[in-house]
């Protein structure tokens, strides 16, 4: 019997997201079936609770300014809240989430309610599920 091995990627989204503003944060496409292992999610000092990021998995790559994109939330599965906030803090969650749907973007849709700009990174790290 052979082993195959399966490839992870760490796919990375970031931006500055200006006051009183929103940004969705988008992927490279991902055209295969894949598991979500691990999100990390950078907030830099100053958010004081007023940036919030949703986890999306959408089937387009729009990046939106004026609501949340069509698609699935990640953290809905996962815990009653579906957004994270911070403050000069990385939030890593190992999770094991397969996506059994091609063609997708992971979005982290950015929502600032503070008066000045700040700058968010998402990193999701990725298995690829090998089709039988």
């Amino acid at each position: 019997m052979t082993e195959e091995t399966l490839r992870t990627h760490a796919l990375q989204v970031s931006g500055s997201c200006g006051p009183a503003a929103q940004l969705s944060l988008v992927s490279k496409h991902i055209t295969g079936l894949y598991r979500i292992l691990e999100i990390s999610a950078r907030f830099p000092a100053g958010c004081a609770g007023e940036v919030r990021v949703y986890l999306m998995m959408c089937q387009d790559p729009s990046s939106l300014t004026t609501g949340l994109p069509p698609g699935m939330s990640i953290l809905s599965m996962l815990s009653p809240n579906d957004y994270l906030v911070g403050d000069d803090v990385t939030i890593r969650m190992d999770i094991n989430l397969p996506v059994t749907v091609k063609g997708t973007w992971l979005k982290a849709h950015v929502v600032n309610a503070d008066a000045f700009a700040h700058t968010v990174s998402v990193v999701f790290t990725l298995e690829e599920i090998m089709e039988p």
